[in-house]
């Protein structure tokens, strides 16, 4: 009986310790927007309770372009909002970090590390970004659902679309 209970007393103290935080890229902009195609802009998504320290993060392109270094915080259900080159990307909504590096439009894996170098989430449109979200001529962005990614009128800083399912009706 005490064995058990050292094991579970050390389970519930150290377990915590080697939980990951569940930061997610929420929402790619990769084809800019309407005022030009340079307007990058990408969002991180926090699921979790309470917030996260992003101080050591990266988020990176497996070709090193863009290579963004996170600091500061990501509230619980909270979002964070980086944009490229300059604040005026998302005029209604201030930018969270700025960063430099184009995404390209063939495509890019993005993978999101925390401050000790481990995968947190990543994102594979190395193929084509559009196979999995986004649309170059209607500057629709890539979106995070449960069931994968969709194309959708971009939602900063706000949940994502989701996906109507149809029901069919019986006779």
């Amino acid at each position: 009986m005490k064995i058990i209970f050292w094991v579970l007393l050390l389970f519930i103290f150290i377990f915590p310790l080697f939980a990951k935080a569940g930061i997610v890229i929420n929402e790619i902009a990769w084809m800019g927007t309407e005022n030009s195609v340079n307007d990058e802009w990408l969002e991180l998504y926090n699921p979790g309770g309470s917030a996260v320290n992003l101080d050591g993060w990266i988020l990176e392109a497996v070709d090193g372009t863009p290579k963004i270094n996170l600091t500061g915080s990501i509230s619980a259900n909270g979002f964070l909002i980086l944009e490229r080159t300059d604040d005026s990307t998302l005029p209604d909504i201030a930018a969270d970090l700025i960063y430099a590096g184009a995404l390209s439009n063939s495509g890019e894996v993005l993978v999101l590390k925390d401050a000790s170098g481990i995968e947190d989430d990543k994102v594979d449109g190395s193929s084509n970004w559009e196979n999995i979200g986004g649309d170059n001529l209607t500057n629709q962005t890539a979106q995070r659902t449960d069931s994968g990614w969709l194309t959708a009128t971009a939602t900063p800083k706000a949940i994502n679309a989701v996906i109507q399912e149809s029901q069919n009706e019986s006779p």
